[in-house]
């Protein structure tokens, strides 16, 4: 056991290692401390969910970073949402639309933030802002829509629909036609027939190249949305107060062949209809608002559409908790739909069988959501959103099979901001894997290197 000299010497020793390994990990103890303080002293170590106060904290890769002596690999995307600006600024405003180009390598993301439309170029799920569209709206844009040969983009705002020539990844001015206060648009499959929704009428347009010609009017009082088949023969517009009229279209010539009902008994629809979708091969449609219910499937041949079932929240068959379904999109192999509204999660995704769609899972947090797009590829999704207690209003997700991540590719290039601060691209990117981020001012001293002096916290 060794005499007691020894005993005090190890002891002494000990001692020692435990303030050394007390001061590696930040905390202040002096020689003078006695060892009955040493406990205090390491129940106030941070944990693996906060960083100690003035530590450095090293960007060593673009997926990695060093507090310490520890290294952590980021495993989502430092910051999942969207930004519109050279300086890296986060899209500050609703996020009322978004679209792919059919050849997905444009998304515009329209909103009330400035620019009202900012354009990004797509590689993969990596997306690079690119600007701002030329000569914006001066309204809130409320319907966006690409050709189907992806060369014209449409922005409906008030009541204007701006024509936009896609020239590579810039949108050029073109013309605009004039409407009743535009609420939704939409091509034919064929790009040949462009359609705009509004508070009166459907204005129906023939489309030749970034030509549009006046071609009919029907009246009809709060149109929400609009939507054509695949094949392009039928069109389904649905709004307010259980507005839901089917059409038969044959050119530029729309008749009028039905209803929609809530039920298989012809009950009306008791809501305002904001969203419909036609599956990939035409089988199915899917009506969504805030009717009883919210979200409704519908069995398509040509022009007759007759209701199946509700769509529910949970594979209990609770009924679907979103306050509104503000906008629908099937995944474009048609295995899932994803419907977003505001209510629990920004949307739910639902795999799709036949007639028969499940749900999955839920994808987001705390907001509203407002709109979203796939990409052609089915491997990004972006969620709009017209409310969002971080304030951010615009998240990516890739998508393999029915996973959602966000994409681990991109990082910020610099994390020194102008004025000479620690942008918040890091504190995002601190937050994403755990460990903390600094609640008050952060003080770069290199690129690369930042010091935390403000209270953190996990």
């Amino acid at each position: 056991m060794g005499t007691v000299v020894d005993k005090l010497a190890r002891l002494s020793q000990t001692k020692a290692d435990l303030r050394a390994a007390i001061l590696e990990k930040g905390q202040a103890v002096e020689e003078t401390d006695p060892f009955a303080a040493y406990p205090a002293k390491v129940r106030a170590i941070p944990g693996r969910d906060q960083i100690n106060l003035a530590r450095e904290v090293q960007v060593i890769a673009a997926n990695k970073i060093q507090v310490g002596d520890t290294v952590y690999t980021i495993s989502g995307d430092y910051a999942p949402y969207l930004r519109g600006g050279e300086d890296g600024a986060l899209l500050s405003g609703t996020v009322c639309g978004a679209a792919f180009s059919p050849n997905g390598q444009i998304l515009v993301v329209a909103g009330s933030f400035q620019g009202k439309v900012k354009v990004y170029a797509v590689d993969g799920t990596k997306l690079t802002y690119s600007g701002d569209i030329e000569d914006p709206p001066a309204l809130l844009p409320k319907g966006l829509a690409f050709s189907a040969d992806g060369s014209s983009l449409v922005v409906g705002a008030g009541s204007d629909a701006n024509i936009y020539s896609v020239q590579e990844s810039a949108l050029v001015p073109t013309g605009k036609v004039t409407v009743k206060s535009i609420s939704c648009v939409a091509f034919s499959p064929d790009g040949t027939v462009f359609v705009a929704g509004s508070a009166n009428e459907i204005d129906v347009f023939s489309v030749d190249g970034t030509t549009f010609t006046a071609a009919g009017r029907i009246d009809l009082r709060g149109v929400q949305c609009l939507a054509f088949s695949p094949d392009g023969s039928t069109l389904v517009a649905g709004g307010s107060s259980g507005l839901s009229k089917v059409y038969a279209v044959e050119g530029t010539t729309l008749t009028e062949v039905g209803n929609l009902y809530a039920d298989a008994e012809g009950t009306a629809l008791n809501g305002v209809i904001y969203a419909a979708a036609f599956s990939p091969d035409g089988s199915l449609l899917v009506l969504g608002g805030t009717f009883t219910g919210r979200a409704k499937v519908y069995a398509v041949e040509e022009t007759s559409i007759t209701y199946i079932s509700d769509i529910y929240a949970d594979t209990e068959g609770t009924t679907l908790d979103f306050g509104n379904v503000a906008e629908i999109a099937f995944s474009p192999d048609g295995s899932m739909l994803l419907l977003v509204g505001g209510g629990i999660g920004w949307a739910r995704a639902y795999s799709v069988n036949g007639t028969s769609i499940t749900y999955i899972k839920t994808v987001g947090g705390d907001g509203s959501g407002e709109s979203l797009a796939i990409s052609p590829d089915g491997a990004l999704l972006i969620l709009g959103l017209s409310y969002s207690s971080t304030k951010r209003f615009a998240v990516r997700y890739t998508i393999d099979g029915t996973d959602f991540s966000f994409p681990t590719e991109e990082y910020a290039s610099a994390y020194k901001a102008a004025d000479g601060s620690i942008s918040e691209q890091l504190n995002n990117l601190m937050e994403s894997i755990g460990i903390g981020y600094a609640k008050c001012s952060m003080e770069a001293e290199e690129t690369g290197t930042v010091v935390v002096i403000g209270e953190v916290t996990a």
